[in-house]
């Protein structure tokens, strides 16, 4: 393992990337304070940055496949369509 470009590789470093590499793996935050020895949730989540490509990854899980011919909240609906 090496540290990025110009910094040196120190214990605190590897302490981040383990806590990073936890929660991208499904850990949780709970146990991964106690892992750690944190007093509060606040100072773990400071330990555990997510990459942006992890954080994507998650939000496509909340998109469902639509059927043919579904509509999601907020589609527009062609006006002869409606009925009242």
């Amino acid at each position: 393992m090496t540290a990025p470009e110009g910094e040196p590789l120190t214990f605190h470093g590897l302490r981040h990337h383990f806590a990073s590499w936890f929660m991208m793996r499904g850990g949780r935050l709970e146990a991964l304070s106690k892992i750690l020895g944190h007093a509060t949730l606040t100072m773990t989540m400071r330990y555990s940055h997510l990459s942006p490509d992890y954080l994507r990854s998650e939000m496509t899980k909340t998109e469902a496949p639509r059927a043919q011919g579904e509509q999601n909240v907020g589609d527009v609906v062609p006006s002869e369509s409606v009925t009242v």
